[in-house]
């Protein structure tokens, strides 16, 4: 699937944000929590749940959520509300970069679309 994406670099920093029909549906970024680290600071995973799970992903090629979901180590809801704060979390943070790189680009970009929730850009301004 086809998606827009902007990436910005600021030095060895780097993040990407995905948007669709002008809202923004994913983030990423090289530096702040990963998700794994995030999931288990809130108590929703274990130690060795995430350790078997990242193990899996390495092998199959799979992103954290779908296999987390999949190995039934956490409940679909949770799990996209942390997205959800993460991602803003990362908008959040580029907002108060005072210069930097970007590139804007359509790109092929893989990912579980049911974790996918459109994240209002006017409202995380408003919040950050």
């Amino acid at each position: 699937m086809h998606w827009r994406v902007l990436q910005l670099s600021q030095g060895q920093r780097c993040s990407a944000i995905c948007l669709k029909d002008g809202q923004i549906i994913a983030a990423s970024s090289n530096h702040g929590p990963q998700l794994g680290k995030i999931l288990f600071d809130k108590g929703l995973v274990s130690l060795k749940e995430l350790q078997e799970v990242l193990d899996m992903t390495k092998e199959s090629g799979k992103h954290l959520g779908a296999t987390l979901l999949a190995m039934g180590y956490i409940e679909e809801e949770p799990l996209k509300e942390v997205i959800h704060q993460q991602v803003t979390d990362i908008v959040k943070n580029l907002m108060f970069w005072e210069k930097g790189d970007f590139l804007y680009r359509d790109s092929s970009v893989e990912f579980e679309e049911r974790s996918v929730e459109n994240i209002s850009i006017m409202g995380v301004m408003l919040d950050a």
